[in-house]
């Protein structure tokens, strides 16, 4: 089962059930358990990452170009993050397209120089959210449960043969 989660600027998808996925690896006597889930996680999430891809806004197309797989290294923990990789593409805004901007008032008003004038500006102004990962995630959800069944059935016959 998939559950999901918004947290400040990541949205968290949680397949339940991986520990019984575990256990079923152990019984199949795999070694190296770690890898093959996360291959499997990431062969279930490959058309939220496309869809998203595909949905996110093209100003400039690095929003587009930077939806990856995020992979935290914990062996405690096995998941992966499908989102704007930050680090690689230095896109730091796929939250705020997400989930939209309010204006955020000055202490002081601020003057900027706008097409030649200068202008007293009181607020930075606001984004509306243009949602790509939540849609796109809501969309491919019982495909990446298929996907990610599939896989690891696939992964405890290869070890039972």
């Amino acid at each position: 089962m998939i559950t999901g989660t918004a947290i400040r600027d990541r949205a968290a998808y949680k397949i339940e059930g991986v520990d019984k996925v575990i256990k079923q690896l152990e019984a199949a006597k795999i070694k190296k358990k770690v890898k093959p889930i996360r291959q499997a996680l990431k062969f279930a999430a490959r058309p939220m990452r496309a869809e998203a891809a595909l949905r996110a806004p093209k100003r400039t197309g690095d929003l587009a170009k930077s939806i990856g797989y995020i992979n935290p290294r914990s062996r405690s923990q096995l998941f992966i993050f499908v989102g704007p990789r930050r680090k690689k593409f230095s896109v730091y805004y796929g939250h705020l397209v997400e989930y939209g901007t309010a204006p955020r008032k000055y202490k002081k008003p601020q003057y900027r120089n706008i097409g030649g004038k200068w202008v007293r500006v009181r607020h930075t102004g606001s984004a509306p959210a243009q949602p790509f990962m939540r849609p796109a995630f809501e969309s491919n959800k019982e495909i990446i449960n298929q996907r990610f069944e599939t896989k690891i059935r696939k992964l405890i016959a290869k070890a039972y043969n």
